[in-house]
C-alpha cells in the first residue's frame, strides 16, 4: 500500500494520502475535480476519505521566502567566482 495515514473513527477507517493511495483503494482519481489544476499550480495534493468515497482534498505548497532566495543567489555567486580557490569537498590548508 502507498504511504499515507489512516485512523479508525467509529466503525469507519479514514485515509489521508496522495492520489496513488486512493487509486489502490479502488477510486477513480480522474473524476476528482481540481487535482490536476492544483498540481499545475505547484501544490502537493493530499486526499482525505474512506474506501467508499473521497471526502475532500488538501493542497499544500511552500512559498520561497525572500531571504532564502537571497541566500541561494549568494551561494551560487560564491560557487561561480573564478577567483574562489575553495572547492566543495576539498580540505583547506
Amino acid at each position: 500500500m502507498c504511504s499515507g495515514a489512516k485512523a479508525d473513527l467509529g466503525s469507519e477507517t479514514i485515509y489521508v494520502g496522495r492520489a496513488e493511495l486512493f487509486k489502490e483503494l479502488g477510486h477513480n482519481i480522474a473524476i476528482v475535480p481540481n487535482i490536476q489544476r492544483l498540481r499545475n499550480e505547484g501544490n502537493t495534493v493530499i486526499l482525505v476519505g474512506t474506501k467508499k468515497k473521497i471526502a475532500g482534498l488538501i493542497a499544500i505548497r511552500d512559498e520561497i521566502r525572500p531571504e532564502a532566495k537571497e541566500a541561494s543567489d549568494e551561494q551560487e555567486r560564491e560557487h561561480d567566482d573564478p577567483d574562489d580557490q575553495h572547492h566543495w569537498g576539498e580540505q583547506q590548508e
